[in-house]
C-alpha cells in the first residue's frame, strides 16, 4: 500500500513500531465521492488481524451519489480505503476453531469520511509495485 498512497501519509503510517495495518480487500463497502474524499459505509468480512491494527483497510465500490461509478469497460470502479481503527466497529461474528489464531472477524463503518490521501487503487500505481503486490499476496495470506 505504501507504494500507491500519498507518500507523506505512507511515511506517517509506517513511522513507528506499532504500525499495524489489517482489513479486508474484496469490495464490500460503498464509497460515495464527496469533496476531498469519500464517505464510506459497509460491513467487511474476512478481516484478519483487525483487533491489533491501528489502520483498517476496506475495499469499496465507488458511487457518485446513488449511481455506481463504472470504468471505460463498464466494470464497477473499486477503491481501497484506510480508516483509523477508532472509526470502525469490530463485530464478534467469527467463531471458527481453525481461524481463531488469525484474529479474523468482520468490521463495519458507518458514513466514515476518508480523505483522498488515504484512498488508493490496487490496479493503479507504478507497474513494478503492482507486480510485487500481486506476487506477494499468496505468501501473506499463507502466513496468516
Amino acid at each position: 500500500m505504501a507504494g500507491v498512497v500519498d507518500p507523506d501519509f505512507a511515511a506517517s503510517l509506517y513511522a513507528g513500531p506499532d504500525a499495524a495495518t489489517a482489513g479486508s480487500g474484496p469490495p464490500q463497502g460503498r464509497a460515495v465521492a464527496v469533496e476531498g474524499g469519500y464517505r464510506v459505509t459497509g460491513t467487511f468480512a474476512s478481516a484478519s488481524g483487525v483487533r491489533q491494527a491501528k489502520w483498517i483497510l476496506g475495499g469499496c465500490f465507488v458511487f457518485d451519489g446513488a449511481h455506481m461509478r463504472k470504468g471505460e469497460s463498464g466494470i464497477p470502479v473499486v477503491r481501497h480505503v484506510l480508516i483509523p481503527a477508532s472509526e470502525i466497529t469490530i463485530l464478534d461474528r467469527w467463531h471458527i476453531g481453525g481461524m481463531r489464531g488469525t484474529g479474523s472477524t468482520e468490521f463495519t463503518g458507518d458514513d466514515v469520511f476518508v480523505p483522498d490521501e488515504r484512498v488508493f487503487s490496487c490496479s493503479a500505481g507504478r507497474p513494478r509495485i503492482r507486480r510485487r503486490s500481486i506476487a506477494c499476496l499468496p505468501a501473506t495470506l499463507a502466513s496468516v
